[in-house]
């Protein structure tokens, strides 16, 4: 499972930690139009870190931490890492 409920609030999700899928996925023009025909495919790899963030890499100690809240784009959704 890559979101899971908070053990402290019924209505918060957070992704799952250390987690790795690749999804195959369109972009949203398609899913707008109700075009499938011209839907074209592509792999993108989503990823977690020991927190269940978005990085891709591990930054230094001096880096700021900045949280974002919002929907799938905040989140990236169809983005690759």
């Amino acid at each position: 499972m890559l979101i899971e409920r908070s053990p402290d609030n019924k209505f918060v999700r957070t992704y799952s930690k250390k987690k790795q899928i690749t999804l195959n996925t369109f972009g949203d023009l398609v899913a707008m139009s109700n075009k499938s025909e011209t839907a074209e495919y592509r792999d993108v790899l989503f990823s977690t870190d020991k927190y269940g963030f978005r990085n891709n890499k591990i930054y230094p100690d001096n880096s700021y931490d900045i949280v974002l809240l919002g929907n799938s784009f905040v989140a990236g959704v169809g983005t690759k890492n």
